[in-house]
């Protein structure tokens, strides 16, 4: 029988110094799993590093905002008036 990726996932032992190390060593995953933000939990108030990532967390908002409108900015016409 072969092992599942959650059989794989429960057979590390990984740890938040590993988790850091591997982000160390690869510093554009973020950039290219953005996704990954979203898992994430927002750090408590005052801590250091919040502001960043509220203005990651605003930017990626304005940018997804954008995607989003660009099929419709086309197309959009004001309504005829009345």
């Amino acid at each position: 029988m072969s092992e599942t990726s959650q059989d794989v996932e429960h057979d590390m032992d990984l740890n938040d110094d590993d988790i850091l190390d591997y982000l160390r060593d690869n510093p554009k995953f973020l950039k290219r799993n953005p996704e990954a933000f979203d898992l994430l939990k927002q750090p408590f108030q005052g801590q250091k590093g919040v502001a960043d990532f509220q203005s990651y967390m605003i930017e990626r908002l304005k940018a997804d905002k954008e995607e989003v409108m660009k099929p419709h900015k086309s197309s959009w016409k004001p309504p005829a008036p009345t």
